[in-house]
């Protein structure tokens, strides 16, 4: 393999720029030395229609961003300094940039740029896709005021320092906020050497502040020669893979190198436009290879310049950590969610407070249930449910006043409550568990009591009363409650009660008798206002606190881990938290106004509090659309699972939004998507009443349905059907009349299984849904954002087949195919690029 060097000389000799490779002495560079081997030499430049060139960056696989703030796009040159692309533009929209001062790279390859004139830091993909944003505007947690540098520890943890709320926020590496830190003044570059330790720049102050990882108090490095403070000078710094500082001198426009006890090792350039002259360089990295990378902002280029001959050992590397938390994906639902649940037996629930309805989803099968027609199962503000080991539910109708069972199936079996406060009454109740015994503990909010009944609701005791934080905040004695919320027990068979307005969480007997709590007043783990919590299998806490934007996870000991989350917009955006369930080493997060559950994984001592086992996502936004495995002998299980395994490649980062479905003189519905106008008119212009006409004669499936079915272009869409076993409905899409100019696909819906829903909203549940999946499918195959499709797309045909399943071939315009292979998703053309 060629080096860098080596390329460049190549390409320079092929241009006639240069006759051969030109190594630099120091003499030549004007280069100062103390007590020092080392020598530099011109490797080469990057150009390519630049106007400033402000930051540099190297990606895992050896390509060289360059961030051009004037131009508010990245250009991207490969290891051997060929330019290929460029992406982004500017402005204030989404993916846009304005003002960007700094960028880094993670180690999976996503560039990170601090948008500083939007107040935000974007992130994109390698090919420079738009991903996600980090932060708005504002001053509160994970908010910024401006944003000017971003940097990566050795661990992939994003740190921005926002110069106008003076602090440094600290982010994992998918972009989920945890902690910010004061500043000491107006930094001008911040980075971390090979051992994790940072390094802050101020000019200003004349120091860097060097914080050690292993904590104390920080080191200060100053730099002195010769009378003259070269720290005030400093404008932009690097670290090498020995620990020693390469600094941008902005007096002289030259390059100083010192090590960690401040002594003078190597000074290099001038002013200039030549080789090894500097106007203005404004960013600087190193590599593992003695390269350094210097942004000449004025002179409208990169300089590479190779640094050899220094006989100090290189730093061993710190040993690297995952993060405690980090992002995993989105899960499509309804909003006003007020409780969800996941255990590995049952899958995922997730409860509508605003439309009474219980999303189940579990292995292939999405289940919908609520009754618009029986009055027993119509809820009203419902706030909590608990699943049972059988799979039953218990509900608390919060506005009925009501406990309402229901059957594995959503079927009503049973309630009981009214609105009081004698025995069995409840007044707002809000929370509810299940004993191992099975006496169901049920939190009766605003009679400030925990009510107990047995298996079939007949009250048995009772337990609490009103109790509030005095004028200093110190709360009641235990056993006295302030609206209490969430109950729960741990593995211990210890009843957590949340006692919302008393900022803290009670642990009792299973008879009621107090033993602890959690979050009083002037304790290490402290609540501003928490809604939910959630206990895992290992008895871990984890506590949903709207006041604080924040997910607290505790210990069993009552010990703090860690928290995240905050106001700032991102993947760990919670303005108004509302629900939390975690099991087998993941948080399932649910905000009130938002119509998704966002999910994080967690790792305790570097290992996941449980093993995970391969699941499928409810319309899962981050990740590909479920896919099918091939047919093998092996058990109908061991299938399933195989396949969802395969379904979690986040290459693809889906958009589609899920809302309400408003349905003419019916109530609301879900999973309806936002489309393009086109899709839209042309799912308002298919007429129902066949289908439902088919689907009145369906009977509910008791077995497990097969995952949805898709089939990509290059046959006729009869063939197909025939290619996914489907060869009965054949002549459905037969009669297709197709147009060269388009691609045709198939695909085949998750069934769901309701019980006395209205026939029509159910239908259109379930083509809303198989669109959803189709458009998901064709963004897989071209690798095209899904936005980008839903305008395009057109639905040919649809019909029910005997299974409950919706068959539906949906058509796309081949030119989305053609920009798919000729263009990157910002509309420029690779094959330009690469000239």
């Amino acid at each position: 393999m060629k080096t860098v060097a080596a390329a460049m000389n190549q390409r320079y000799v092929r241009d006639g720029l240069i006759p051969m490779f030109i190594a630099l002495t120091l003499l030549l560079f004007g280069a100062t030395t103390v007590d020092s081997k080392e020598s530099v030499s011109f490797v080469g430049e990057l150009r390519s229609e630049m106007q400033m060139p402000v930051d540099v960056a190297l990606s895992p696989d050896g390509n060289i961003y360059v961030l051009d703030q004037r131009l508010s796009q990245v250009n991207v040159f490969n290891p051997a300094g060929e330019f290929m692309f460029r992406f982004a533009e500017y402005g204030t929209g989404k993916g846009k940039l304005l003002n960007p001062e700094s960028l880094a790279i993670s180690a999976d390859g996503e560039v990170i740029i601090a948008d500083t004139g939007n107040n935000r830091v974007l992130v994109f993909n390698a090919q420079g896709r738009y991903l996600y944003q980090i932060g708005n505007s504002g001053d509160q947690a994970g908010q910024f005021g401006e944003p000017t540098l971003v940097t990566l520890d050795n661990d992939g943890y994003i740190y921005v320092a926002d110069i106008a709320n003076r602090l440094i926020s600290k982010f994992s590496p998918k972009g989920v906020y945890f902690e910010s830190m004061p500043l000491d003044g107006r930094p001008a570059d911040m980075a971390f050497d090979i051992q994790n330790n940072m390094y802050v720049l101020y000019p200003k102050e004349g120091k860097i502040v060097k914080r050690h990882i292993e904590g104390g108090m920080p080191e200060i490095i100053e730099f002195d020669w010769e009378g003259r403070d070269y720290i005030a000078d400093t404008a932009r710094l690097a670290i090498d893979g020995r620990g020693d500082l390469y600094l941008i001198d902005s007096w002289t426009d030259s390059i100083v190198k010192i090590d960690q006890e401040h002594h003078l090792l190597l000074s290099f350039g001038s002013k200039g436009i030549g080789r090894g002259q500097f106007d203005h360089p404004l960013g600087i990295i190193t590599d593992e290879h003695g390269k350094v990378y210097i942004a000449d902002a004025k002179n409208k280029r990169v300089q590479i310049i190779e640094v050899n001959g220094s006989d100090k050992a290189m730093l061993q590397p710190a040993d690297q950590r995952l993060p405690i938390v980090d992002f995993a994906e989105t899960i499509s639902a309804e909003k006003s969610l007020s409780d969800i649940s996941f255990n590995e037996e049952h899958g995922l629930f997730a409860l509508s407070e605003a439309t009474g309805h219980i999303l189940h989803q579990h292995m292939n099968e999405l289940y919908v249930y609520g009754d618009f027609d029986n009055s027993k199962l119509l809820m009203q503000n419902p706030r909590a449910m608990h699943v049972q080991e059988d799979g039953k539910l218990l509900v608390a109708d919060t506005g009925n006043n009501r406990l309402q069972f229901l059957d594995s199936d959503g079927s009503h079996d049973y309630f009981f409550g009214r609105k009081g406060d004698q025995n069995g009454q409840f007044d707002q109740l809000s929370g509810v568990a299940v004993s191992s015994n099975g006496n169901i503990y049920v939190a009766d909010t605003k009679n400030n009591r925990i009510q107990i009944f047995n298996s079939d609701g007949i009250y048995l005791n009772a337990f609490g009363q009103k109790g509030e934080l005095d004028e200093d905040h110190n709360p009641p004695q235990l056993g006295q409650f302030n609206q209490p919320t969430a109950v729960m027990f741990n593995s211990k068979e210890e009843l957590y009660v949340l006692d919302s307005r008393n900022k803290r969480i009670q642990i009792f007997e299973k008879d009621g008798a107090p033993l602890r709590q959690i979050g009083a007043y002037g304790d290490l783990v402290a609540f501003d206002w928490p809604v939910d919590m959630a206990l895992d299998e290992s008895d871990n806490l984890y506590v949903a606190d709207r006041g604080s934007h924040t997910v607290k996870v505790i210990d069993s000991d009552g010990e703090l881990i860690t928290e995240f989350g905050s106001d700032g917009q991102g993947r760990s955006y919670f303005p108004k938290l509302s629900a939390i369930s975690a099991s087998n080493g993941q948080i399932y997060v649910a905000d009130y106004d938002r119509d998704e559950i966002s999910v994080y994984n967690i790792h305790i001592d570097g290992q996941p509090v449980m093993a995970k086992r391969a699941k499928a996502p409810m319309m899962n936004k981050e990740t590909k659309a479920p896919q099918l495995a091939k047919e093998t002998e092996a058990p109908a299980m061991a299938k399933k699972e195989e396949a969802m395994a395969k379904q979690t490649k986040e290459e693809v980062k889906e958009e589609i939004k899920v809302t309400a479905v408003p349905a003419p003189d019916l109530k609301k519905g879900m999973l309806g998507i936002k489309i393009g106008a086109n899709t839209a008119d042309a799912m308002e212009s298919k007429p129902l009443e066949m289908a439902q006409e088919k689907s009145a004669q369906m009977k509910p499936q008791a077995a497990a349905m097969p995952a949805p079915k898709s089939v990509s272009e290059g046959e006729p869409a009869a063939a197909q059907a025939a290619a996914t076993g489907q060869a009965d409905e054949s002549e459905v899409a037969a009669k297709i009349e197709q147009d060269p100019n388009r691609l045709y696909f198939t695909q085949i819906s998750y069934p769901i299984k309701t019980e006395n829903m209205d026939e029509k909203l159910r239908y259109q549940m379930m083509r809303k849904m198989t669109l959803q999946l189709a458009i998901s499918n064709v963004a897989n195959q071209y690798g095209i954002p899904v936005e980008d499709i839903g305008p395009h797309i057109k639905i040919e045909n649809e019909s029910l087949l005997d299974d409950g399943r919706l068959k539906m071939t949906v058509s796309v315009p081949k030119e989305l195919s053609k920009k798919a292979a000729g263009q990157d998703t910002n509309g420029i053309r690779m094959s330009q690029l690469k000239k």
